[in-house]
């Protein structure tokens, strides 16, 4: 005799193993995706300044 929660975890174990793992892939391959678009830009790459994009955005005088 199989209770409730039994049925319930063998009917929704292959989708909810392939939502897990489609959502692992997204985060890591968009995580990938502004890693390498963020870091080409020279506005919002590290410096030896510390400058952060807040710091670009709201004063003009950091752009040299």
């Amino acid at each position: 005799m199989y209770s409730n929660w039994l049925l319930f975890r063998e009917y929704l174990r292959a989708p909810c193993a392939e939502f897990f793992g489609v959502l692992f892939f997204l985060v890591f391959g968009l995580g990938v995706d502004c890693q390498v678009t963020l870091g080409g830009n020279k506005l919002v790459s590290a410096s030896s300044h510390g400058v952060c994009i807040f710091e670009v955005t709201f004063e003009s005088d950091v752009l040299d």
